[in-house]
């Protein structure tokens, strides 16, 4: 059995237009389906992705999530796309398209698309009186679309992530490839709220100077959104492979192990 999950995209660093969150690497798995053959005197070569980073300086751009790669002369090479980050500011509203698509900087209303086979689309920001950006598509569901009026705003909730039991002999599994919160603004007198990670894996978006969370490393989450805060990193990728112990395998890492 195998988890390919790729990095998760960075969420973007506001500055007064709100960032959208990061979208979690792209997912792929067979647990539950058909296993995979491999021989054991062949050679496998494994890329885990790396998650995007961003910068805290006010509107910078987060980077997507980087590729997790699991290949051999005689299987079909299983690519999982980075995720992409989320919008910001400049020439940047949109967030990118990944293996789950970032979320909308909150003065576009136009989501970002994530692979139709391994994630979903980030969520819009809202463009009136730019107050709330999108969160991060995850491998589960979409991220969630900022909402609100008048005095009342909402940022996006990143996507869901995916259960995965290959690593749990019972059956119950991790959360893996939330997407990451929009963020939100700040004003005394209005109610504002950041946009939650998704599945408690993705990064929290953030609002005012705070800085986003983190997507959780090891699982191919994305970074949350902020307002003038440090937008969140997307978290690192993971792959994992299940097999008989009966088997003898020789892992190297180093030269022949990409991370």
């Amino acid at each position: 059995d195998y988890l390919v999950v790729a990095g998760g995209g960075a969420g973007s660093t506001g500055n007064g237009y709100l960032a959208g969150g990061g979208g979690a690497g792209g997912l792929l798995t067979n647990v539950g389906g058909s296993s995979l053959a491999l021989n054991n005197l062949n050679t496998y070569n494994i890329t885990v992705g790396d998650g995007g980073n961003v910068s805290s300086s006010s509107g910078s751009i987060g980077t997507n999530g980087f590729n997790s790669i699991l290949s051999g002369t005689d299987i079909t090479t299983l690519t999982a796309i980075g995720g992409g980050r989320g919008g910001a500011v400049t020439s940047s509203f949109d967030g990118a398209t990944g293996g789950s698509g970032g979320g909308g900087a909150s003065a576009t209303t136009v989501g970002s698309g994530g692979n139709a086979l391994q994630g979903y689309n980030g969520g819009n920001g809202i463009s009136t009186l730019g107050r709330a950006a999108g969160g991060g598509g995850g491998a589960g569901s979409a991220g969630v679309n900022a909402s609100g009026s008048g005095q009342n705003w909402v940022a996006g909730n990143g996507g869901n992530g995916l259960t995965n039991s290959i690593t749990v002999a019972s059956g119950t599994g991790s959360y893996y490839a939330g997407g990451g919160g929009g963020g939100a603004y700040s004003y005394s007198s209005w109610s504002f709220t950041p946009g939650s990670g998704g599945s408690g894996v993705g990064g929290d978006g953030s609002q005012s100077t705070n800085a986003a969370g983190n997507g959780a490393a090891n699982t191919g989450s994305g970074g949350g959104g902020s307002d003038r805060g440090a937008g969140g990193d997307g978290g690192s990728g993971v792959v994992i492979l299940r097999y008989p112990d009966i088997y003898t395998i020789t892992l190297q890492t180093g030269v022949g192990f990409i991370s």
